[in-house]
């Protein structure tokens, strides 16, 4: 505990200037030039070097299968090389989105939820995925998450897939630390998070990553017919060739993970859709 409440307070030292540029105006809000281009300076450079370097070791270890790694193991390691840890002080809204002992559940507790059910999917853990499902009216059987989790085994990704897709689900609400609003967090986060990408990815998967934390909103809008079909398969068709088989299934898992991870859990046969 003592070693934790230290590391704590290291970090929170070498990042107190990132407070100042996000939390000091408490709501998303509208930002001068000025201060936009202060602002994404900032986040841009606001990583550890050595703690990515030593991440990117572990995962081409991993790649390599020299190590075994997880996908929660992959996200705290990177939540300490990086400010991702600021997104533990954005409250998610609503009572939908309270834990059941009655805390209010931050987008840093719903990312690392979301890594664990990326390793719940793994282990094939169907116990942890009915708890997950949303409770107003249940409408999943447990053989509909039983067919899901074989889809997921049936695309038979590569380690290189799994980390490129762990980033994406790692990033994919990176834009909320901008505090802009307005829903543009997702085109927000892309270039914030560009640097990181750079530093993490596998070879010849930045295209994929980016596209998975651009359109992980887009997807689901485009499912409801709220967005044309076109903007997504035009992102698709811009990815490199050998990608491209990727795009839809990664959208997939970023939608029906998230949805396991928010709150006690809103998995609905939607999202399985």
């Amino acid at each position: 505990g003592r070693f934790y409440q230290e590391a704590c307070l290291y970090r929170t030292s070498e990042i107190s200037d990132m407070f100042s540029l996000t939390l000091d105006q408490g709501e998303a809000t509208y930002l001068s030039h000025e201060n936009f281009t202060v602002r994404r300076e900032r986040i841009q450079s606001a990583y550890s070097p050595d703690g990515l370097a030593n991440l990117k070791k572990r995962t081409e270890e991993y790649i390599a299968g020299q190590r075994e790694l997880t996908a929660l193991e992959f996200y705290l390691a990177f939540e300490q090389a990086s400010v991702l840890m600021l997104l533990h002080t954005f409250p998610r809204r609503g009572e939908r989105n309270r834990h059941a002992n009655g805390l209010q559940q931050t987008y840093g507790d719903h990312i690392r939820l979301m890594m664990l059910g990326f390793d719940m999917f793994d282990r094939s853990d169907i116990g942890w995925l009915m708890k997950r499902r949303w409770r107003n009216p249940v409408d999943l059987e447990e053989a509909d998450l039983e067919d899901s989790v074989k889809r997921y085994h049936d695309l038979k990704l590569s380690r290189s897939e799994r980390i490129a897709i762990w980033i994406a689900s790692a990033l994919h609400d990176y834009g909320k630390i901008f505090r802009r609003g307005y829903g543009l967090d997702a085109e927000d986060a892309a270039p914030l998070c560009d640097k990181l990408v750079e530093a993490l990815s596998p070879d010849g998967m930045v295209e994929l990553i980016h596209y998975g934390i651009r359109n992980h909103d887009l997807i689901e809008h485009t499912v409801t017919g709220d967005i044309p079909a076109c903007f997504i398969k035009e992102a698709i068709e811009g990815l490199p060739e050998d990608k491209r088989e990727r795009a839809l299934p990664m959208l997939a898992l970023i939608q029906q993970i998230g949805a396991a991870s928010l709150g006690e859990g809103r998995l609905t046969r939607a999202k399985l859709n």
